[in-house]
């Protein structure tokens, strides 16, 4: 009997030990660690390591695992700049998708990361819901309604775009699909973010709702970074060799990521295009990471010789409003005097008045 009591005591006071550390580092990151991260995220300011959004997003269940997707954002993670559906997608007051549409709309799905998204910007200056504007503002000259969904997530791979498209937003009918990817996958692992996209889908859900549950507490995060710091734990660190590191999704990959959503386009009867990369650095602009892959709109080109370039962005990736405006402008051109990606012409001969350059 005696033993059995000792046991209980000694449970109780693990149980209460555990729960003081776990307050102690609870307070420590939330009044001091990242006290001004949301702040910086809402204005646009990202010069913060992946994995610490990361990690921050998990344990405030801003983020939870997901088998296909590796991550996506709550409806918790909304706040009064940025508002999330149940989906995880960007939204006016939470609103949710309707998979149906009107037999005369036109429905455009953006996809990318943050940049799309509109990190820094209000929902309505995101070049996703300019463009819808912009078809709004001649809807005289096009024979359907056309709607824009962003479908943009801060921090997805062109694997996570594939997966999102294949395995969740290819059920809502789009008829045009705008993929602005690639940035995200140069990101280098890290010690702390030692896995490649390639090995963290298809994980079991079972587990993803495990570490759902283990990610909300600041002690596990603590405790496997310093597990990470003296473990090599099976070779955990085999994708990164000698400091060179690798990234999170290789150019090869990136290239057959792209190659296989232009299939799904194809196999489900829905146009595609694809947005070029690039990235504002010392005052020029330069292309980003990924592979080009046809039909191709050169956003780069467009705006690589405009006066005042650092007017257009926030920092390295992200659009200012002026930024999001020029790039529905650039879009909604490609779109006019190419027939078969716009909502049909009233007039047949709207098309000549419009020009673009720099395609590729």
């Amino acid at each position: 009997m005696k033993f059995i009591k000792s046991i209980f005591i000694g449970l109780c006071i693990s149980l209460l030990l555990l729960v003081l550390i776990e307050v102690s580092f609870r307070v420590y990151d939330y009044r001091f660690k990242y006290r001004h991260l949301p702040v910086r995220i809402s204005k646009g300011e990202i010069d913060i390591p992946f994995e610490e959004i990361q990690i921050y997003c998990f344990k405030t269940g801003q983020c939870v695992r997901d088998p296909n997707l590796i991550w996506r954002y709550t409806k918790i993670s909304g706040s009064k700049f940025y508002q999330f559906n149940s989906f995880g997608l960007r939204t006016i007051n939470g609103r949710e998708l309707k998979r149906s549409k009107d037999k005369h709309a036109y429905r455009i799905i953006v996809f990318g990361g943050s940049h799309p998204f509109g990190l820094g910007v209000g929902y309505e200056q995101t070049y996703a819901q300019q463009l819808e504007k912009l078809f709004k503002r001649e809807k005289h000259k096009w024979s359907k309604t056309v709607e824009v969904i962003n479908a943009a997530v801060p921090g997805y791979s062109t694997l996570q775009v594939l997966n999102l498209l294949k395995y969740q937003m290819i059920h809502y009918a789009p008829d045009l699909v705008i993929i602005d990817a690639g940035n995200n996958d140069s990101i280098l692992l890290t010690i702390d973010y030692p896995w490649k996209d390639s090995q963290m889908v298809g994980k079991n859900p079972v587990l993803c709702q495990m570490l759902n549950l283990a990610e909300r507490s600041s002690f596990f995060w603590y405790y496997r970074l310093f597990l990470n710091k003296i473990i090599n734990m099976n070779n955990i660190y085999k994708n990164i060799d000698d400091g060179r590191n690798s990234p999170r999704v290789s150019r090869e990959e990136n290239k057959r990521n792209l190659e296989e959503m232009k299939k799904k386009a194809h196999d489900n009867n829905f146009k595609i295009v694809f947005l070029s990369q690039m990235q504002y650095k010392k005052g020029r602009l330069e292309r980003g990471f990924g592979e080009i892959v046809e039909p191709f709109i050169d956003i780069y080109a467009q705006l690589k010789d405009k006066q005042n370039i650092s007017d257009y962005f926030l920092d390295a990736v992200h659009a200012s409003i002026k930024g999001h405006e020029e790039i529905a402008k650039i879009i909604y051109n490609y779109l006019a005097v190419n027939p078969g990606y716009n909502p049909g012409y009233i007039d047949k001969t709207v098309n000549a008045d419009y020009s673009i350059s720099g395609q590729r």
